[in-house]
């Protein structure tokens, strides 16, 4: 297995190891320095600012300065530096610091490690981050929302966890339902609590009569248990607030209604806490009816069925609340278009232009519910609407989702400086909420940055660390489009085994999708694995067409389409390849993305091995060779057919080169399979040769890099190295089909004859 490492002098940094070695040897290093050291590399290319890396190194922003200048002393120290040079850490006076040593990313494995044969035929693979990054973003949607927080909100996370019921089993529903009116409570009165959704994921891999276990995860510093019971026609409802220190705090409760009790209670708890009360009324948030609490409860605990009883259950309903609890389950029912219209609607009701904190809310679900469906400019638009109304001291739940949604949208149309800002600021925010879901949201959206930069080492590590913490939280849907993500990084980065073994993680998941536009993803995904293991039939099997379990997006479709004419041309048909590529080029006409730009190459492809005509329009080869790697490859294709030789020489050679500059695996591969090929048909060999040469190390993982190799050692001998190359390319071929010319021997040229 390979893992992504930064070396930067005598020094090797393992991100997915946390291990620091110097020529080879591990240092010694405390477990923040080391944090801190992590960070600053992560974020080279600017300056961090303190609270921001004291956010990150101590999950809290309220740190001395004597507090992180120690762990700045230590990270320098063990790399050798210190403050007076600052050779490898710079501090930013008024600021922060940034790290400004020289760095490389490498592929650290072992020589004896194995090897699956898992080669490469698809295309560019970062326009895959739309559909990962809907998928997340839908999430925000289902994440129960806060209420307005006063100023003055404090620094101490609270987590407030499931009620104990000592009712009957038709009261099972106050488990969650209290719960969820606790925390608004409370956090409506200035406590920093964590949405309930994320709370009851940390509970899913955590006992509830472990809390030193729930502090570690969830950085809580407050613990607040609740229990209800019923008697008399009387509720009794008790909180108890136990800190990291053990002193507990209580309040209670009674009245013949449920949160009229709970709310007592709450209130007594708050001044127990110090805390002043809350308003009786905060809002459109805050709403005491059982029947709504039922149904926010079965929501919370996935109940979808549930859920939808209780809404047919009611009258056509007028409460603003339960209108927006119905946009919710249409939404994780699937119903994109019918969940938007109802939030136009509710947009336009008393309630929702009333509370500034519940309109924020709508408009960062119609965000949400905009970037699943491929709309990003729409998208932004919400989340901008969301971020004027609220301000981020009274509101820092719906202001940090509000960033992070805007962050997702900016990424998907291109802006990654815009969606880096975001990100920056949401992670902040929903650190100092104690969101460890929310936190390890947007580290799987930096992941996405990094792919979009072109970065995929860097992006492998964010990926594998969301990974690891949905995993540990047993956040599911979260866990599904992190996994998807790591996929992609690793076919990036041509790491064969490791892309296979977390298909094969993912795939095992596939029925945990609640999402069926998240199980069409899934199913993309693990297609495209399946083509770079020769396992033709199979991915045929999940292309055809998308399974009726699924509902993909546009966006999602538009990859249906051009893994469709990559497995044909795969399965040695490029008729039905050009065929393919065609119609989708003529319905993405105005379509203005990179998923288009490997489409045409795709279609120039295999029009030149079908012998059919170019697509190009005249006036648009000038345009195409200014543009990426794909741009540059069809438009060389182009140039050949019209025998412009020199012309489509020089457009390879800056193909070759513009991969190289980015040093991405499969770019790499994939120019130098276009290139050298070109050469060798001209029986340019030597030339051929040295660009055959950079494919090297990937020649036993990836099916074109092997068979660029046969083809060299075919044109140009030894035949013992022709023999040696066409079995190794044999070997991973799977279905593929290897050309019968390189598969029979080159025919000796005469001999002179003898003076």
């Amino acid at each position: 297995m390979q893992a992504p490492v930064f070396r930067f002098g005598q020094f090797t940094l393992d991100l997915a190891k946390r291990t620091l070695f110097r020529d080879g040897e591990p240092v010694a290093v405390s477990g923040r320095a080391l944090d801190c050291l992590c960070y600053l590399i992560l974020n080279r290319d600017r300056a961090v600012g303190r609270d921001e890396l004291a956010a990150a190194v101590f999950g809290r922003t309220n740190v001395s300065d004597s507090q992180l200048g120690q762990v700045i002393v230590r990270a320098r120290r063990a790399i050798g530096d210190d403050g007076q040079e600052q050779r490898s850490i710079r501090t930013i006076q008024r600021f922060g610091f940034r790290w400004t040593m020289e760095v490389s990313a490498i592929v650290a494995g072992t020589a004896n490690e194995p090897s699956v044969s898992v080669p490469r035929s698809a295309g560019r693979r970062w326009p895959w981050f739309a559909g990962g990054l809907a998928a997340l973003a839908a999430i925000l949607l289902l994440t129960p929302w806060s209420s307005p927080n006063p100023d003055g909100v404090r620094d101490a996370p609270t987590l407030v966890l499931p009620a104990r019921v000592r009712s009957g089993a038709d009261m099972a529903w106050v488990r969650l339902g209290l719960m969820d009116f606790v925390a608004e409570r409370l956090r409506a009165a200035g406590l920093r609590i964590p949405p309930s959704e994320s709370t009851l994921l940390l509970l899913q891999r955590r006992q509830q009569n472990d809390p030193a276990s729930l502090r570690e995860l969830s950085k809580a510093q407050i613990l607040i248990e609740s229990e209800a019971a019923h008697s008399d026609g009387v509720w009794k409802v008790s909180l108890v607030a136990a800190d990291d220190n053990g002193i507990r705090q209580r309040g209670q409760g009674e009245a013949k209604d449920l949160f009229e009790a709970a709310r007592i209670a709450c209130d007594r708890l708050l001044a127990a806490l110090g805390y002043p009360p809350a308003d009786g009324d905060v809002g459109s948030g805050l709403v005491a009816d059982e029947r709504l609490r039922r149904m926010q409860a079965a929501l919370l605990s996935n109940q979808l069925d549930t859920a939808k009883a209780l809404l047919d259950s009611m009258p056509e309903p007028k409460q603003a609340q339960w209108r927006y609890q119905r946009v919710q389950l249409r939404f994780r029912e699937g119903e994109y278009e019918t969940a938007l219209q109802e939030l136009a609607e509710l947009l336009e009701t008393p309630e929702g232009k009333r509370d500034a904190g519940f309109r924020a809310r709508l408009f960062n679900s119609r965000g949400a519910m905009q970037i699943r469906v491929d709309r990003y400019p729409d998208a932004e638009r919400s989340f901008d609407a969301a971020i004027a109304l609220i301000d981020p001291a009274r509101h820092p739940s719906e202001w940090a989702q509000a960033r992070a949604g805007r962050g997702v949208a900016r990424l998907a149309q291109g802006n990654v400086e815009g969606a880096r800002g975001d990100l920056g600021e949401a992670r902040i925010q929903l650190m100092r909420t104690g969101d460890a879901i929310g936190v390890a949201r947007v580290d799987s959206n930096l992941g996405h940055l990094e792919s979009r930069r072109n970065r995929p080492h860097e992006a492998l590590g964010y990926f594998r660390k969301a990974a690891h913490d949905f995993e540990a939280l047993g956040a599911v849907n979260e866990l599904l489009s992190a996994r998807t993500m790591l996929v992609s990084a690793h076919l990036d980065l041509l790491q064969a085994e490791p892309a296979w073994a977390a298909s094969e993680r993912l795939w095992a998941l596939r029925d945990k999708a609640a999402d069926p536009a998240q199980r069409a993803m899934i199913d993309i995904n693990r297609a495209e694995v399946l083509m770079h293991t020769g396992r033709l039939r199979e991915a045929e099997a999940l292309l055809r067409a998308p399974r009726e379990d699924t509902r993909p997006t546009e966006g999602q479709l538009q990859h249906y389409a051009l893994r469709q004419v990559e497995l044909a041309l795969e399965s040695a048909d490029p008729a039905t390849a050009t065929a393919l590529a065609d119609a989708a080029l003529e319905r993405w006409a105005q379509m203005r993305d990179p998923l288009r730009s490997w489409m045409k190459l795709r279609r120039e492809q295999a029009a030149l091995a079908a012998d059919l005509p170019s697509s190009f329009r005249p006036g648009e080869l000038s345009a195409e060779a200014m543009g990426a790697l794909p741009d540059k490859l069809s438009a060389a294709i182009r140039l050949r057919r019209l025998g412009r030789d020199a012309a489509a020489d020089a457009l390879y050679l800056q193909a070759m080169r513009h991969a190289e500059r980015d040093g991405v695996p499969h770019e790499i591969v994939e120019a130098a399979s276009a290139y050298a090929t070109w050469l060798i048909e001209r029986g340019r060999l030597s030339e051929a040769a040295e660009i055959v040469g950079r494919t090297a190390p990937w020649t036993q993982a990836d099916f074109r890099a092997a068979i660029l190799q046969v083809r060299l050692f075919h044109a140009m001998g030894p035949p013992d190295l022709w023999k040696r190359s066409l079995r190794e390319a044999e070997l991973i071929a799977g279905e593929r089909h290897i050309p019968a010319l390189l598969k029979t021997a080159k025919p000796r040229a005469a001999a002179s004859p003898t003076p």
